[in-house]
């Protein structure tokens, strides 16, 4: 299951000019909510699940138009952020380490079926014996979360952890392709923890998920088990997550920035004081894809590549949609406020806008 970086980056390269996502899947379609005043809007997209229970969806305003996916060939000028103009995921290199993103059925197929890349099914023992993709290992991604403190969604202990990775067959040095359902929260999460825990291979999100690639006719199997067997001792990268006195202390700090993946109902009721809204379902298309990536940048006002830009949202669920999307465009330093707004507004003391 090691990567071969030459392959991977030879296949990768040969992929990435092709828009296989456009015009694809439930383009066009529409899924009726109900935002927080009561009225429905036909905004959201059709592939975005909250996956953690405490999380709430409101509905959001989406581009209605948009048929690509944001891991499809992108030109756009990142010279006004100073990002580099690939993350490697989009246009890998030998020499470029691949930053955490998306990655299109077409691309994850190929990675597959060659053996460079195995899919890791976050859905749990019972979906995935229903269908999962061909050869895939599986992992239930509430087993990567944990109550402390009183406080819910937090990430998994260290221990807890390596038994969930090594249950499922994965080691660090592994390319992985995450999958649930569909675009949801818990795919971005497990990326998210992969990375937290220390994982030094390519990890990648299905773009749209089983369902985007049910639709498009591809392969699955129904038999197959959790690989088991492996060996896993997570590393804790720090700098991916922060705590409740880490905020307090930078709440005044131009060079941070936080953002608040929650709905705009939840945002106008009370949110961190200076956090900017970016509702997680805003990255999505209306065919429940990832957005273009200058869609993107532009969503999240194109900040600056020396910004620490920090999501949150209820217990860091959605935060992860947030987080990806970020680390997808390039920006070095991004993390996640793990207790969010259920730690946050739990304390009286905490200045609230």
């Amino acid at each position: 299951m090691k990567t071969n970086a030459i392959l991977l980056a030879a296949l990768c390269i040969t992929a990435c000019g092709d828009d296989s996502n456009a015009g694809e899947g439930n383009d066009g379609a529409t899924t009726s909510s109900t935002d927080d005043t009561g009225s429905t809007t036909n905004e959201t997209p059709t592939s975005a699940t909250t996956d953690d229970p405490g999380e709430t969806t409101d509905a959001a305003s989406t581009s209605a138009d948009v048929t690509t996916a944001a891991n499809s060939s992108d030109t756009t000028d990142a010279s006004d952020t100073d990002l580099p103009a690939s993350n490697c995921v989009e246009r890998p290199e030998p020499d470029c380490p691949p930053a955490p993103g998306a990655i299109s059925t077409e691309l994850a197929e190929g990675l597959i079926q060659d053996g460079s890349a195995t899919a890791l099914d976050v859905r749990g023992v019972g979906s995935f014996a229903t269908a999962h993709l061909p050869g895939a290992t599986v992992l239930d991604a509430s087993d990567l979360r944990a109550n402390v403190d009183g406080v819910s969604g937090q990430v998994a202990s260290p221990e807890q952890a390596q038994v969930s990775f090594e249950s499922a067959g994965i080691s660090p040095g592994d390319a992985l392709i995450v999958y649930g359902d569909d675009n949801g929260t818990n795919p971005a999460r497990v990326v998210w923890t992969l990375e937290y825990y220390g994982h030094t291979g390519p990890v990648w999100m299905l773009d749209g998920g089983l369902e985007q690639w049910t639709a498009e006719d591809r392969g699955v199997e129904t038999e197959g088990e959790a690989a088991g067997g492996s060996t896993y001792e997570p590393a804790i990268a720090e700098a991916l997550r922060v705590d409740e006195q880490w905020v307090l202390d930078h709440l005044d700090d131009p060079t941070v920035t936080l953002v608040d993946a929650r709905g705009n109902g939840e945002f106008t009721s009370g949110h961190i004081p200076g956090a900017i809204s970016v509702d997680w379902v805003r990255n999505l298309g209306r065919n429940g894809l990832f957005l273009p990536a200058d869609e993107l940048r532009e969503l999240y006002g194109s900040p600056s590549a020396d910004q620490t830009l920090v999501t949150y949202c209820q217990t860091g669920s959605r935060a992860s949609v947030d987080w990806l999307v970020l680390a997808m465009l390039g920006y070095s330093d991004v993390r996640i406020y793990d207790g969010s707004w259920s730690e946050w507004s739990a304390d009286p003391t905490n200045p609230v806008e």
